[in-house]
């Protein structure tokens, strides 16, 4: 693994910010920002150490939701090494977007890097130090954490603290990563000591920290999901541990509460029964606050097609109960899920391996409408016990698992169906995209009918599973590493979709664009965990790939991805404040 380059305290910008309330009697509030760059094996990239003649940064404040407030903009010149923002007042949401723009001559600029924080508050007599992290656009620079030492908490880094694959991670409501569980990985690739310590990554300095010995999870595990609730805890279930030396099932179901103290880590007062514990499944947040754990495998290795939801308990924090929802009409492992934009359909299941352990093209829609007909096994559903429906078209066109299912910002409610290994082997990759999702019917399948005018959807120019695929704020979706067969990649793309509505000239609804050679992951690497940032970055860590010629290993480089923000509305989450649609 190459060395790190260097970068001279030289480059930090520190810019000070007063932020009074209405009551300017009270106390004062402040925020105090440090801009700092991120690193490259790769990259030479310093902005503010000799920045060119003319060069500028915007600070753009925004809060969420509040669609109509002007926004808070202050402009520096980055030769003056400093300055003050314009005041906030003492309110709560918001986020600050960071953009460096070089003049090009006519008007015209360049985007030169960009960063941005979490949502913070601005409380009275409060003053907040917080670092930003910046970078090039549509790049993919190594994690870097503010150099000011006083930032540092104990064993803080830029890496992981632990190595780890198979681990799940979730993004907190103070906007940091909480990173659970995961497992070694012997020298062909297989998992080998599953791991119980929990970290956290700070967004705030760049950070990971280890959460202590005084936190370790219930159960080491691997295989596994975390949820965020709707209350800001994190619910742990299935995965496989090691009992008496030996592969078990993970039978502890765990909440993980950062803000409890000594009470961090406690075990759910209830029991799963032993056939329906699985590792290797998906689970999904309804809008009801309750968790969908889908599919996986059971203790013999075989592919699920049981489906089980958790009710937390408003009124006990280690309270719930389990209902088993109806079966699948498929058995299925390593597939897909996908949110639905429907009051009573709220999420898709696709392809996976099936019982007979080839892949499947089936995709089953779940239904919590009671007078839903057509239920697999001739089930019925109730609000709190769901059943599974196969719409009339929904077939892959490519049998696949180990793929991605995102959902897209259309009207049709579309999902595009990315990536994945079309034979048991790995061997064989599903190189098409496919988009379920038509104007005339929403489970069907875009392009599948010639007749119907729609553009082709696209195709990958390198067919990979064990893949992240990450939608953007702006639309695109990030495509990094996998692996083809045993051989893991580091192939960094971006998919972008093509409007022909504003005139362009589309030859198919999403076109791969591959990242400069410079800006994409800097290892091989699959199985890796990314994760968007509320800063609209996206976290990039773990996975397995070479950790010397030949050999396999579980890994702990992290990288971020900055986006190409040519609008700020390019990485506000929902809609975009009306003053900042012209800009």
């Amino acid at each position: 693994m190459a060395s790190r380059k260097l970068i001279s305290l030289a480059a930090l910008v520190g810019i000070g910010l007063s932020a009074c309330g209405s009551d300017s009697s009270g106390p004062a509030a402040g925020l105090s920002l440090e801009f700092h760059v991120a690193v490259s094996d790769a990259v030479d990239f310093n902005p503010l150490a000799a920045p060119s003649p003319g060069d500028t940064m915007e600070v753009l404040a925004v809060r969420p939701g509040d669609v109509e407030a002007e926004p808070l903009l202050s402009t520096f010149d980055l030769a003056a090494h400093g300055g003050s923002l314009r005041n906030l007042p003492i309110d709560t949401g918001y986020r600050l977007i960071v953009r460096g723009f070089r003049p090009l001559g006519n008007g015209q600029s360049s985007l030169i890097f960009y960063g941005g924080t979490s949502y913070f508050d601005i409380e009275s007599g409060v003053t907040k130090n917080m670092a930003v992290q910046i970078g090039p656009p549509d790049c993919t620079m190594l994690n870097s954490q503010s150099p000011q030492k006083a930032y540092e908490v104990g064993n803080a880094r830029e890496d992981m603290v632990f190595r780890r694959m198979g681990s799940a991670s979730v993004v907190l409501p103070n906007g940091s990563v909480l990173i659970t569980g995961g497992a070694t990985v012997t020298p062909t690739g297989s998992l080998g000591q599953p791991r119980g310590e929990l970290e956290l990554y700070d967004t705030r300095y760049g950070q990971f920290r280890y959460l202590g010995p005084d936190h370790p999870m219930v159960q080491a595990r691997v295989g596994h999901t975390a949820t965020t609730l709707a209350d800001g805890r994190v619910l742990i279930f299935g995965g496989v541990t090691l009992a008496d030396g030996h592969a078990a099932m993970a039978s502890a179901v765990e909440i993980v509460d950062p803000n409890a103290g000594v009470d961090m880590v406690r075990q759910v007062n209830v029991a799963v029964p032993a056939e329906l514990l699985r590792s290797e499944h998906k689970a999904m947040l309804l809008p009801d606050n309750s968790v969908l754990f889908v599919g996986g495998l059971d203790a013999d290795r075989t592919p699920m097609a049981s489906v089980l939801r958790f009710f937390p308990d408003p009124a006990n924090p280690i309270g719930g109960r389990f209902v088993q929802q109806a079966d699948m009409r498929d058995a299925r492992v390593y597939h897909a899920l996908s949110r639905l934009s429907r009051a009573n359909a709220p999420l898709l299941v696709s392809g996976g391996l099936g019982a007979d352990g080839q892949p499947l093209d089936g995709i089953e829609v779940l239904t919590l409408d009671p007078n839903q007909p057509s239920c697999a096994h001739e089930e019925h559903a109730t609000a709190e016990r769901g059943c599974w429906v196969s719409p009339t078209g929904a077939v892959l066109g490519t049998a696949r698992f180990g793929h991605q299912a995102i959902p897209l910002p259309s009207p049709a409610q579309g999902v595009l169906f990315v990536g994945g290994y079309a034979n048991k082997a790995r061997t064989q990759m599903a190189t098409q995209l496919e988009i379920m999702g038509t104007a005339a019917n929403p489970f069907g399948m875009q392009g599948a009918d010639p007749a119907s005018g729609e553009l082709p959807v696209g195709e990958l120019a390198s067919g990979r599973g064990d893949f992240t695929a990450t939608a953007l704020l702006d639309g695109r979706i990030l495509v990094a590493g996998g692996r083809q067969g045993t051989e893991p990649i580091k192939d960094t793309t971006l998919l972008v979709p093509c409007h022909p509505e504003t005139g362009a000239q589309c030859t198919h609804a999403y076109e791969e664009h591959e990242l400069e050679a410079t800006c994409g992951m800097s290892q091989k690497r699959f199985g890796q965990e990314a994760t968007m940032l509320q800063n609209g970055t996206v976290l990039l860590f773990g996975g397995t790939g070479y950790i010397k010629p030949d050999t396999l290993g579980e890994l702990g480089r992290a990288e971020v991805f900055f986006p190409r923000a040519n609008s700020a509305c390019d990485v506000i989450e929902g809609n975009c404040p009306a003053s900042l649609v012209s800009q």
